[in-house]
């Protein structure tokens, strides 16, 4: 490899004591050898161990961290890395660097900001001041990483001085990972954290000011923690303000098995944040959790606090599903129901990583010094199975870093430990793993009904495509004691790296049909029914893009399977992550006694191109696969590979589980609505399944149960993802999907004479897309954000001709003839715009099909169906007989003659089919019609069915003296021409204020108007809009309005019609007071609220309806303890006013809408002044009267669709005149007094 993988830090010059400046030294050894730094973005060809012996080594800038890098300290003796007083920069060990002038780009993309590990270390910064000389808090660690990382038993000592600003781990970004075995002494902040998931185990806080402040998150898993003598256990109020991002604050959070003690605040909160305790120790903590400068939500003191549960949760009790807000104890608990063997005397069992740091050399074998090579060439099957075998339970098995590839089975038998030097690769290769049809396992654990102590730690596994039939692990080994069968730092890569044969060049993401060379594996681990396993820190990864090239373009690889666990337990899975694989990512089939904190994954980004199960559908099947047969041939959001499967199992207990769908073919239009994919998760036949803090993005349905249920996401929205507290599984039922009859046929049935296929008949055939020469499309224009943007698409090198499905019905076989479809197309891949400032990045375009056949007047040059004769292409018989399937990965059957040269040359004469690119862009209507039926449109059903929907409500305001305004709605969306779909969708967009609406489409179809508060129209199909305009007309003098837009499958797709919305008719519009809805008063006078539900002018979550000071502008000036809000001269200071009147039609009072947040109104009311004059019909009160009420409002009006009413201060002769209330913003006028 070229490469020093193995540096000792004073092989470079360091010292290490405790004088001698040992920074430029440590930093050689680090970037020694041409290493992945600022310009590499990631390379897997360059890793190191740098190891640092005992020692003091004084440091005065950062230790940056190269990609792929381990840095190890003496386990025997940790060394210490000290700051010294004059240290500048983020971070005395720093996985991630700044650009200076870089508008904050850094070296590496934090999310993939893979394969790093930092141990055995004492990192000291007590010396530093408050401040760095450039203006940083000192810093122990920057530790801004993805999957694959980890921190484990390292001690940051920091100062205790009054007004330290010290910080232990600063981590502002990415999307792990691993933090264990750790100790922080002193500081302001012990863990300064932030990112998309993570797990943390068995960290120990002392005497800092805060022990943990969190900056966001999605979920984070927090066991074992040890928290003495900090002001603060774990604050979670930061990022709060309607300014953060996608207004991201920290959405889930889940503490097990900790002790707080003499710490006045547990865990301080700003009621954004679902949160569970469980097993949780106060010794002296008065607040459990509480707000700052509030209420106390739960009491502490000397308690245990044996569950709580704080947000939305859900209870699936066989095909009853029952929503609460939940702010007590889980009834029934997963603590409760968990059996012994997955639990020790003070929680959930855990085992740190073995480093058999007290095992001399002696009791180590190499497995290079025995004969392995590990040069990515040599097959090293026999020796690496030799060594094994003999060393079983004697020796521990030493992997030098390298490439060892095996061309069959490796069996490890009980009693053996392999660890490997920063990921070790193990590599399956070859005709043994190639077939897909009779799957090879490529590492075996243990045979069935084995027990013993197998330990595998800092590996990796992975394989040279194609070897569609690898099963890279299966685990049959039961443990011999707990926790003795287990794997630490080990992780699973197929494709995206050097060697793999699976790179950017061989499997580009621009491929329209699957390459079989690119489909790798069918099942990457299983774990089997007689299996027990201890698991941490593993990822399971099909790549999603290239990490050897500098751009890290994406990739379409093919695994049929991630991770599916049979076993009866125990297992636990702490920290692991599962993703990209076609069918799903984790699936528990008839599986039992199974803990797990922080599951992770990814949708694949290809899909649906194809739609799921292909490629593998009639390849090797498990039992009750699935085979998305409920899916409508024509959804766009059905057929994707399933997050996690719970089949017919008992026990399973997960801490945090996080589900993403980001993309629907490498667009990620489909973001903006949560509108990727349907579903993402389900449990079936299934009892105590216990969920904590479920969190998704880019789905519909977050869970399903029993095949009936669906969470909805847009209904549980905490920032930019959906987010539950809990959910819980009791006896439920359900349906598994039933056989696939369509197979598909493999790509060679074009290029061999008289084909023959087979399958069960009855069964129906998809033969693949016939091919067809290259094609050029033409440059094309479209508008990103009010930008004109024009792209040229690359050649389709592969252009084919999709053909039918065909019906085989005779038992004996029989020849059929294939037709192409009606209204042929070529897609044309996604372009990624290269030029232009996009935030965030460019968004991919997609130009429109190239329908066929050209017409001849956008051709200069015509080469391929030039007349009516040629068109439509006439395609060869395929013969049909019964038996298995073929797969799509299956290789063609040798053919009689196909050596011959001049054949080769004529078949690879293939000119592109136009000599120059097109003209312009070819419609449908430029097509003469062929195949298509009388009256059908042309379009899909993309929107179908009864659970496709999105809902969402926006202010948008209003240019003084218009009384309309113009909003283009694929912006409001987020999406425009270039990247989603609403074909199939019916709309319906309302607002309280409106008088009438118009809805202009381009191109144009149908322009239909409305004389009320809302309008319903259905989205054209042929052709589809690429802009819709909504206009609502309005009184004089609105200055903003909200708009609702509500979006559902129309009733031709199989949807449901929209109801109009309540209040939406005269009654219901709040300008002149009558209103259809139940009015809410307040009860006392000492300000008790009333908490009431209304489906329609309730707030779906009642916590976002908080603020805080300084968050937002009131009136026009910033919301402080000491400002002024007034009812007063209402046309200045409400965002709208009106009037309330009773059931007999008395005006009771007057409403002013004073400030909005999120979709909650806070409403001041006052007693009209028709009552004497004693009522003035106006009022003030005070911010701090104001924040109050919210704050209180949420804590005691938790739950779904809740409104909250209190007096307010404004009592004359001890009559309530003024009421203050929490309601939609479209029903202030619910808001009475009495």
């Amino acid at each position: 490899m070229g490469v020093t993988v193995f540096r000792n830090v004073k092989d470079y010059g360091a010292v290490g004591d405790g004088v001698t400046d040992d920074t430029a030294a440590i930093n050689r050894a680090i970037t020694d050898g041409n290493r992945c730094g600022e310009t590499c973005g990631s390379s897997t060809t360059t890793p190191a161990v740098v190891y640092f012996p005992s020692g003091t080594y004084l440091i005065s800038s950062p230790l940056i961290q190269y990609y792929y890098t381990q840095f190890v300290g003496n386990p025997n003796a940790l060394p210490t890395l000290k700051a010294t007083p004059n240290f500048a920069g983020i971070g005395v060990i720093s996985a991630n660097v700044y650009i200076p002038g870089a508008s904050g780009a850094e070296w590496y993309v934090p999310q993939s900001n893979f394969y790093r590990q930092v141990r055995n270390f004492i990192i000291d910064i007590s010396d530093c001041p408050t401040v760095t000389p450039d203006g940083f808090a000192p810093t122990g660690i920057h530790w801004q990483v993805g999957q694959a990382t980890s921190i484990e038993n390292v001690q940051f000592v920091m100062s205790q001085a009054d007004g330290t600003t010290h910080v232990g781990i600063f981590m502002e970004n990415g999307s792990g990972g691993y933090l264990g075995d750790l100790t922080f002494t002193g500081g302001a902040i012990g863990m300064w954290c932030g990112s998309q998931q993570f797990t943390s185990r068995n960290l120990k806080f002392r005497n800092c000011v805060q022990a943990i402040e969190m900056i966001w998150d999605w979920g984070w898993t927090w066991h074992g923690l040890d928290i003495l003598l900090c002001q603060i256990g774990i604050n979670v109020t930061a990022l709060t303000s309607a300014t953060a991002e996608h207004n991201q604050g920290v959405a889930a959070i889940a503490v097990l098995d900790s002790v707080f003690t003499n710490v006045p605040i547990a865990i301080l909160t700003s009621g954004k944040t679902n949160i569970m305790m469980e097993n949780v120790k106060l010794n002296n903590a008065p607040i459990a959790v509480g707000f700052s400068g509030g209420p106390t939500v739960l009491q502490g003191g000397d308690v245990l606090i044996d569950n709580y549960g704080n947000g939305n949760n859900f209870i699936q009790n066989g095909a009853t599903l029952t929503e609460t807000f939940l702010n007590g104890a889980y009834s029934p608990s997963a603590k409760a129901a968990a059996p012994s063997s997955l639990r020790s005397s003070s929680g959930w069992f855990a085992r740190s990583k073995p480093q058999y740091q007290n095992v001399g050399i002696g009791g180590f074998i190499d497995i290079k010094a025995a004969g392995a090579a590990g040069n990515g060439q040599t097959d090293d099957t026999a020796v690496i199975n030799r060594v094994l075998a003999s060393s079983a339970g004697s020796s521990i098995v030493y992997f030098p870093h390298g490439t060892y590839m095996v061309s069959d089975t490796i069996s490890i038998p009980p009693g053996t430990k392999i660890v490997g030097e920063v990921w070790s690769e193990i590599m399956g290769f070859g005709d043994k793993f190639a077939d897909i049809s009779n799957p090879r396992v490529m590492i075996r654990v243990g045979t069935s009904g084995q027990t013993g102590e197998v330990e595998i730690s800092d590996m990796l596994f992975t394989v040279q495509g194609a070897t569609a039939g690898a099963i890279l692990m299966e685990w049959n080994l039961a443990q011999a004691s707990q926790g003795s069968a287990g794997m630490w730092d080990a992780h699973f890569r197929v494709g995206g790296a050097l060697g793999s044969d699976l790179q950017f060049d061989d499997c580009p993401w621009t491929q329209v049909e699957p390459n079989p060379d690119c489909i790798a594996a069918t099942t990457l681990f299983h774990i089997t029914s007689s299996a027990s396993l201890y698991l941490e820190n593993v990822w399971v990864w099909t790549a999603d893009h290239d990490l050897d090239i500098p751009a890290q373009s994406q990739v379409s690889v093919y695994t049929a399977r991630c991770l599916l666990i049979e076993s009866q337990g125990p297992v636990w899975l702490w920290g692991t992550g599962s993703e990209h694989c076609t069918l799903y990512q984790y699936r528990f089939y008839h599986s039992q006694n199974i803990f797990a904190a922080t599951l992770q994954t990814e949708t694949p980004y290809y899909q649906p191109n194809p739609k799921a199960p292909a490629p593998f559908t009639g390849a090797y099947a498990l039992p009750d696969d699935p085979t998305f047969t409920y899916c409508s041939p024509d959804s766009a959001t059905c057929a994707y590979a399933w997050g996690m499967e719970i089949i017919g199992s008992s026990n399973i207990m997960i801490y945090g589980a996080g589900f993403y769908s980001w993309f629907q073919w490498y667009s990620q239009a489909c973001l903006s609505i949560e509108a990727c994919q349907e579903r993402i998760s389900r449990v079936i036949n299934s009892d105590n399944i216990f969920i904590v803090n479920l969190y998704t993005k880019g789905v519909y349905s977050m869970i399903q149960g029993s095949s009936t249920s669906d969470v909805l996401a847009l209904q549980n929205m905490d920032g930019f993802l959906g987010t539950i507290v809990g959910w819980t599984g009791l006896d439920t039922i359900g349906q598994l999907d039933s056989p696939s009859s369509v197979i598909p046929l493999p790509p060679w049935v074009w290029t061999v004479p008289s084909p023959t296929v087979s399958c069960h008949i009855p069964c129906v055939i998809q033969p693949p897309p016939t091919p067809i020469r290259p094609i050029q499309p033409p440059a094309y224009t479209t508008t990103i954000s009010g930008t004109p943007v024009t792209v040229t698409p690359p050649v389709i090198e592969t252009p084919g001709i999709s053909v039918q499905s065909i019906s085989v019905v005779v038992p004996t076989g029989q020849t059929v003839t294939p037709i192409i479809v009606p209204s042929p197309s070529i897609t044309v891949p996604l372009i990624v715009p290269t030029a232009g400032n996009w935030p965030g990045g460019a968004p991919p375009i997609i130009p429109p099909p190239i329908p066929l056949p050209i017409p001849p007047p956008l051709v200069p040059v015509c080469y391929q169906f030039c007349s009516d004769a040629d068109w439509p292409p006439i395609l060869p018989p395929i013969v049909v007989v019964d038996g298995p399937p073929l797969p799509v990965g299956a290789p063609p059957p040798v053919v009689a003659g196909a050596d011959d040269p001049d054949v080769e040359e004529n078949n690879g004469d293939c000119g592109i089919l136009f000599e120059t690119s097109l003209t312009d862009w070819p419609n449908s209507g430029d097509v003469p019609d062929w195949g298509q039926e009388t009256g059908e449109t042309g379009g899909t059903c993309q929107w179908a069915g009864t659970i496709q929907s999105y809902s969402n409500t926006w202010t948008i305001s209003v240019p003084s003296g218009q009384t309309s305004v113009n909003i283009d709605l694929f912006n409001l969306l987020g999406f425009g021409s270039y990247g989603y779909t609403l074909d199939g969708a019916t709309m319906q967009a309302y607002s309280v204020s409106a008088t009438g609406w118009s809805v202009s489409m381009s191109p144009t179809s149908s322009n239909p108007t409305s004389s009320g508060t809302f309008i319903d129209f259905d989205i054209p199909t042929n052709p589809l809009p690429t802009s819709i305009t909504l206009t609502p007309s309005l009184p004089g003098g609105t200055s903003s309005i909200n708009l609702h837009i509500e979006i559902r499958a129309s009733q031709s797709c199989g949807g449901n019609p929209i109801p109009d919305p309540a209040g939406s008719g005269s009654s219901g519009s709040g300008g002149d007071g009558d209103s259809s809805l139940e009015l809410i008063f307040p009860a006392n006078l000492n300000g008790d609220i009333v908490c009431g539900s209304d489906s329609v002018a309730g707030v779906s979550r009642m916590t976002d309806c908080m603020f805080s000071y300084n968050s937002g502008i009131v009136q026009g000036q910033l919301l402080t303890e000491t400002a002024t809000i007034t009812t007063g001269n209402p046309t200045s200071n409400c965002i709208r006013s009106g009037e309330t009147k009773n059931k007999e039609g008395i005006i009771t009072n007057r409403w002013c809408l004073v400030y909005q947040f999120n979709t909650c109104a806070f409403v001041i009311s006052d007693k009209s002044e028709l009552f004497g004059s004693s009522f003035p019909g106006w009022s003030v009160i005070s911010g701090q009267v104001m924040r109050n009420f919210a704050i209180q409002a949420a804590n005691q009006c938790s739950g779904s669709s809740k409104t909250a009413v209190a007096a307010g201060p404004f009592q004359p002769f001890g009559v309530i005149a003024q009421s203050l209330c929490l309601t939609s913003p479209d029903h202030p006028e619910i808001c009475a007094v009495p």
